[in-house]
C-alpha cells in the first residue's frame, strides 16, 4: 500500500498534525475507537461515526477542540498544545460488551496529556459512575474534562494549580 509522506515533517501524510491536524484528528479517533473494541474482542464492523454516535466529523472536531480548551482553563501550567491522546472517561474495562455503543460515544471522549492518561488508567468509583451517567454520557454540552473523583486529591502534585471542577 502506498502512503504519501508529509515532506516538511517526516510523518504520513494522514496523521501530520501540523499540515492536517483535522485528518490528524480523525485518524486518532479512528485509532481509539478501534483499540477499545480490540480490547473487548469485538471486530469493528460499522463507520466511526456511527460508532461515535454523530452525523459529521465537524461535530467531533468541534467537541474536541472545545474539552482542549476546557483542559487547558483547568490547567494553565501544564496546557495540551497539539500532542495528546484521546481518553475515555469511563475507561473501557468498565464496559460490559453489550455497552460498548456508549464506551466509544463521542461524549465518552476526552483529550488528556498522555502522561496525565497514564495515571489516571482505570480508576472508576460508585461516584463516577453517577456523574457519568447523569451528566456526561450522550450530553454534548458536557464539554469539560472529567478525571475521577480518587484521582483529583492526587492533583496537587500535579505541575498546575487545580482548579475546581464544574461537575
Amino acid at each position: 500500500m502506498y502512503y504519501k509522506i508529509c515532506y516538511l515533517h517526516g510523518k504520513h501524510d494522514r496523521s501530520c498534525k501540523i499540515c492536517r491536524p483535522e485528518q490528524a484528528l480523525s485518524a486518532s479517533v479512528r485509532r481509539c475507537v478501534r483499540g477499545a473494541l480490540q480490547r473487548k474482542g469485538i471486530p469493528k464492523i460499522k463507520k466511526t461515526l456511527l460508532i461515535l454516535g454523530v452525523r459529521s466529523w465537524r461535530v467531533v472536531f468541534d467537541i474536541i477542540c472545545k474539552k482542549i480548551a476546557s483542559y487547558n482553563n483547568l490547567f494553565p501550567n501544564n496546557p495540551i498544545q497539539g500532542d495528546f491522546v484521546l481518553d475515555h472517561i469511563k475507561p473501557v474495562c468498565k464496559f460490559k460488551e453489550n455497552d460498548m455503543h456508549l464506551c466509544n460515544h463521542v461524549t465518552n471522549l476526552q483529550p488528556l496529556p498522555s502522561s496525565l492518561n497514564m495515571r489516571k488508567g482505570s480508576q472508576w468509583s460508585s461516584v463516577d459512575e453517577r456523574v457519568w451517567q447523569k451528566k456526561i454520557i450522550k450530553n454534548t454540552r458536557f464539554l469539560d474534562i472529567y478525571l475521577p473523583v480518587a484521582m483529583m486529591k492526587s492533583l496537587d502534585s500535579w505541575p498546575s494549580k487545580r482548579r475546581k471542577m464544574k461537575w
